[in-house]
């Protein structure tokens, strides 16, 4: 997240990330980053971070990157479960907001991509 930052900044936007510092926390809840990152477990474990999502009118796009991992799944003796359990939540975070989704990887192939389009 470090680097996208650093690299909107050469393009002159403004951009952070959730847990970069909190002292740019209510800059963030008002809406004054053009660029926001967050992983799930980010954005669903904190409690001002979800609020933020459902009260928040300034999103245009919700972007998930490293989509792929949503399909990755680890074997248990039990069951298969997901690779990363956040990612298996994005549809509650998609619940949460008032814009559209992208999915974006550069490691899915064309079956994956379909999976992920369902």
């Amino acid at each position: 997240m470090k680097e996208q930052c650093e690299y909107l900044k050469s393009c002159e936007c403004t951009s952070t990330y959730i847990g970069r510092e909190r002292s740019k926390d209510t800059d963030i809840i008002n809406g004054n980053f053009q660029f926001l990152f967050a992983s799930p477990e980010s954005i669903l474990s904190i409690n001002k971070w979800r609020d933020m999502l459902v009260a928040s009118k300034h999103f245009k796009l919700f972007v998930v990157d490293e989509a792929h991992t949503v399909l990755h799944r680890v074997e248990s003796e039990i069951e298969m479960k997901p690779f990363r359990i956040w990612y298996s939540k994005l549809g509650e975070i998609r619940s949460l907001i008032q814009c559209p989704v992208l999915l974006i990887t550069a490691t899915a192939n064309r079956s994956a991509r379909m999976e992920m389009q369902n």
